[in-house]
């Protein structure tokens, strides 16, 4: 019976393997034959924050929006945009939640700077004590406690942000926490439209 226990475990250990494994190709899978199109930065940014505003709220987290009054289109896929934007607010989420600060804020700003559109999420958590690490955007790379992340989420966040053409980087926020921002190639609609 201890035998037929221990190999039950491995088969489900296994499986959740598997499981991860697809997971983890599904966003790794070429966009090719993904539908692309021209979509607005901030109704995106809108979508992410509807999914995720009870969680903040219940986290005592407080959500400032600054987006702006021009649409930004950019080309591309907007569920991937989505994700990057879900990432990135839940990272900053347990940033603040390792906190003891009374005001709690993440900040998203979208605006148009040199031609491109920019989305700007920043937090007033505790930010990276020795400066943003090198391999932040490396797989398996983590600033978590062990058993606490795999480390893939950057490295998603990364290649859906250049998959849309677009750059990201971070730095620390100098009123503490973390700002990452990214940038996206406006599209030619939107620049007929200006």
């Amino acid at each position: 019976e201890q035998f037929i226990g221990m190999l039950n475990k491995i088969s489900a250990s296994v499986e959740r393997i598997n499981t991860i494994i697809k997971h983890m190709r599904s966003f790794w899978s070429s966009s090719d034959g993904e539908e692309r199109e021209i979509f607005n930065v901030n109704a995106v940014v809108i979508s992410a924050l509807s999914i995720m505003m009870r969680q903040l709220s219940s986290h005592g987290i407080k959500v400032v929006t600054e987006l702006s009054d021009s649409p930004l289109l950019i080309n591309g896929v907007p569920i991937h945009l989505e994700q990057v934007v879900i990432n990135l607010v839940n990272n900053s989420m347990k940033a603040l939640d390792a906190v003891s600060r009374k005001d709690k804020i993440i900040t998203i700003h979208t605006s148009i700077e040199e031609g491109d559109a920019r989305l700007e999420i920043k937090d007033n958590g505790k930010g990276f004590a020795e400066g943003v690490p090198k391999q932040l955007f490396d797989p398996f790379f983590t600033t978590r406690k062990p058993g606490e992340g795999m480390g893939l989420g950057l490295t998603i966040v990364k290649q859906f942000v250049e998959e849309h053409k677009g750059v990201i980087t971070c730095k620390n926020n100098p009123s503490g926490g973390a700002i990452f921002t990214l940038t996206f190639p406006i599209s030619q609609t939107n620049r007929v439209n200006d």
